[in-house]
């Protein structure tokens, strides 16, 4: 008996002790998953510390180049695009005149002449404008209709397309002309000007610096002015059109009253 109750005594403290043994085991696993939170969020913030660091030094860099950049150009002297703009600014300004900027996509000229006559659309009458503001041709349109009244003319035109020393006889330069016309974002000229003028029966004004204002369209000139100016160095890409307004009209919350420069 002495050995029964003995074994049975040993054997009923032995799973006690394991049971306290695996509780220890549970208590401290409990806690791992605290320590490794606690330590990721440490890591974290080590992270976040390291990566404003890298912004600030970046941010430090790019405002010493802009710096460098400004101290440079102003050594160098006016720029010919902030001559030109003077320039041109000083021609407008007795006029009463201002620039809307038109954004430089290849589609400069016709945004501008788009912009011209829905100006024009909203100088009339509160129905007339809702019926013009339908009926204005955006830039595109404006292509089509050029390369269009181009074929449709051909004699006229075609002096000014025609190169002896290119491909393809006079019809097929033309054709050619009209196509890359109509269907890229080519620049435009004065030859579009031209034929936006005849088609649309609009006298084209258009203002450059250091030059008199460039007229088209001038028979046409009792049917509306499209007022455009020209500017070679405002891009480095090289020319560009922006549309002309009365002064208080240029970010294009207001609208033109129909009136035009002398």
């Amino acid at each position: 008996m002495g050995r029964l109750s003995s074994w049975r005594g040993w054997n009923w403290v032995r799973p006690m002790a394991r049971s306290r043994r695996c509780g220890g085991r549970d208590r401290a696993t409990r806690w791992q998953p605290h320590i490794g939170r606690w330590l990721l969020a440490a890591r974290d913030a080590e992270k976040a510390t390291k990566a404003q660091k890298r912004r600030e030094k970046l941010a430090q860099q790019d405002a010493e180049r802009e710096q460098r950049i400004a101290l440079e150009q102003a050594a160098m002297g006016p720029s010919d695009k902030a001559l030109e703009e003077e320039h041109l600014q000083e021609l407008l300004l007795p006029l009463k005149l201002g620039i809307r900027e038109i954004r430089a996509d290849g589609h400069c000229l016709y945004r501008s002449i788009e912009d011209q006559l829905a100006q024009a659309a909203a100088a009339g009458s509160a129905d007339e404008a809702a019926a013009g503001a339908d009926s204005v041709p955006d830039h595109l349109a404006l292509r089509r209709l050029a390369a269009s009244h181009i074929r449709s003319h051909a004699d006229e035109f075609l002096p000014f397309i025609y190169d002896e020393d290119s491909a393809g006889s006079p019809g097929e330069q033309l054709e050619s002309y009209c196509q890359e016309l109509e269907g890229t974002a080519v620049w435009g000229g004065q030859l579009e000007l031209g034929a936006l003028a005849q088609a649309l029966k609009k006298q084209v004004k258009v203002f450059a610096a250091g030059m008199p204002p460039v007229t088209l369209g001038d028979e046409h000139a009792g049917e509306g002015v499209l007022q455009l100016c020209y500017l070679r160095h405002a891009f480095g890409l090289g020319e560009h059109y922006n549309s002309v307004v009365p002064l208080g009209y240029t970010d294009g919350t207001r609208r033109s009253t129909g009136r035009t420069a002398e």
